[in-house]
């Protein structure tokens, strides 16, 4: 088909040719190829940007994509891209002749091709050249495909509901769906359960790892609060401070991970945290660092002089909620539709 797809190129420069038209020239030039597979190659010239659909008094026809225009269009929309207005201004300032519509036409069959993608540059659609690896990792799917698939990248790490991709995209809720498993198939995507929906999933790029917000950190594990993981964690930063005289929350840090009794991602922050229950709770006291000099700003740990009462605040779940300072009456984290909350207020009281 090398032959016959050369040869329509060929008859296609220029003002253009109809399909009956290709036809009749190929049997003039002796090309043999049946109606199906001049169809075929036609389909796969334009897939390819080497064709681009016009209008000959009123019938359907191809026109050869004036490959200097195509070429300089590709270069100009590499690195961050280029709007439709910059293409034309650089190409008038290259000296390439060409008109609206032929630049329209030649960017149309660059997106078609996956040569090219739509984002958008301070609010204006713009175009991107796609390297050769992207090119073949997005080989088939559709424009359609590639707006989903954009919508989801831009979310990064926080991911996107379905309902927000309908708003954005403007397509049908089974058109979406459809198109959600196509990408989940290829693993360009992957759906996540978030801790602050459980019914709900939010969709993001498949390489990169969902934000805390929506795993919940270290105190969920698979969307449920681990409370004995929690509490074997305030027992172990309690011991350590009780056996020092005192200690910063980077010594505790340090002490926790090296220990390496804990698998999960525990941060700096999330040992905070539980030193904040525990001053709550009335185990540990914090004091200005007394190695340091006057008035020092360094907050140390210490075990607490007097036993107080617990505070049930920091048996609740809200005590090392990610996303507390998310929550609100009538906010996605809503405390009155909690399942946590509602769970913790149903345990029987306890003295």
């Amino acid at each position: 088909m090398e032959e016959v797809s050369g040869k329509i190129v060929q008859l296609c420069q220029g003002e253009g040719a109809t399909q009956k038209k290709v036809v009749e020239e190929l049997k003039k030039l002796g090309v043999t190829a049946s109606l199906e597979q001049i169809a075929s190659v036609l389909n796969g010239l334009l897939k390819s940007g080497q064709l681009q659909v016009l209008k000959i008094q009123g019938h359907v026809a191809f026109k050869t994509v004036n490959t200097e225009v195509s070429g300089k269009i590709v270069q100009l929309c590499q690195g961050e891209g280029a709007t439709q207005k910059k293409v034309v201004e650089e190409l008038k300032k290259l000296g390439v002749t060409a008109s609206l519509e032929q630049i329209a036409s030649v960017l149309n069959g660059l997106l078609k091709s996956g040569q090219l993608q739509v984002l958008k540059i301070q609010g204006h659609v713009a175009f991107k050249t796609v390297n050769t690896e992207e090119r073949e990792k997005f080989r088939g799917l559709g424009s359609e495909d590639r707006l989903i698939y954009q919508l989801i990248e831009q979310s990064k790490d926080r991911g996107i509901w379905i309902r927000d991709l309908r708003v954005k995209s403007n397509l049908q809720q089974p058109q979406i769906t459809k198109i959600l498993k196509a990408l989940e198939s290829r693993k360009l995507i992957k759906a996540v359960k978030s801790v602050v929906a459980k019914n709900r999933k939010v969709y993001m790029v498949y390489d990169v790892e969902p934000s805390r917000e929506i795993t919940g950190g270290a105190w969920y594990n698979e969307q449920d609060l681990d409370e004995d993981f929690i509490e074997v964690l305030h027992d172990q930063c309690y011991l350590f401070i009780s056996n020092k005289s005192f200690a910063s929350a980077e010594e505790v840090y340090h002490f926790i991970k090296e220990s390496r009794v804990f698998e999960a991602d525990l941060r700096l922050e999330d040992i905070q945290t539980v030193l904040n229950t525990l001053i709550f709770d009335g185990l540990v006291e914090d004091i200005r660092d007394p190695r340091g000099p006057a008035f020092s700003a360094k907050v140390l740990y210490k075990r607490a002089r007097l036993d107080l009462p617990p505070n049930e605040f920091t048996h609740s779940p809200c005590s090392i909620c990610p996303v507390f300072e998310s929550c609100a009456p009538n906010g996605v984290v809503n405390p009155v539709v909690c399942p946590y909350l509602t769970a913790w207020n149903a345990l029987p009281p306890q003295y």
